[in-house]
């Protein structure tokens, strides 16, 4: 259920773009993605737990350079595309520090009444929260794009998804394994 955070973030973007406006929306990693795995490999800690057991190191080795990469692309991306480009690494709620699910809900929301077509960056299948937005841009057709703007299909990241199941096993033990990965799995229409 929304709350009144996410109501009003909604209707300002109504605001903005209009009953019919429309968002490029930006995939990326924020607090999850390539750094934690990289962090919870070198420090043997479980990944998605870096942030409360080591909470300075995640910050300092996920986090900041995760928002600094995504405004970096943010700011790329907007001088190649026409409509605005939506950088959710931008967006902080007070209140919704410790809420992945607030903020997952929220992009739902935008993406579904808002996203043109979404753009994803590098790491994003590492992502937990881009894995949510790109499973909401799927089950809701709304195209997919690369940072260099072509066309990614289902395929395309299901292979992706597979060659990643496949380098896990390989790399790292079975329980890491099983936490790493989605809870669901992209599936071919």
């Amino acid at each position: 259920m929304p709350d009144d955070t996410h109501t009003s973030l909604v209707n300002m973007l109504h605001a903005l773009t209009g009953d019919n406006g429309a968002v490029a929306y930006m995939s990326c990693p924020i607090t999850t993605g390539p750094r934690e795995l990289f962090l919870a490999s070198d420090t043997g800690f479980d990944p998605f737990t870096t942030r409360d057991v080591i909470p300075e190191q995640w910050k300092d080795a996920v986090y900041e350079p995760n928002v600094y990469t995504a405004n970096g692309w943010a700011k790329a991306l907007r001088s190649r595309h026409d409509i605005p480009v939506l950088n959710p690494a931008a967006l902080g709620v007070a209140g919704w520090k410790d809420n992945a699910s607030a903020y997952g809900d929220l992009w739902d929301t935008v993406i579904e009444e808002f996203a043109a077509y979404l753009i994803i960056t590098p790491g994003c299948l590492l992502s937990q929260g881009a894995r949510r937005e790109i499973d909401t841009a799927l089950r809701n057709h709304i195209p997919i794009l690369d940072v260099n703007g072509m066309s990614v299909d289902e395929l395309a990241i299901q292979n992706e998804n597979n060659a990643i199941h496949t380098t896990y096993n390989n790399l790292w033990k079975a329980s890491l394994f099983t936490i790493t990965l989605p809870e669901r799995q992209f599936l071919l229409s």
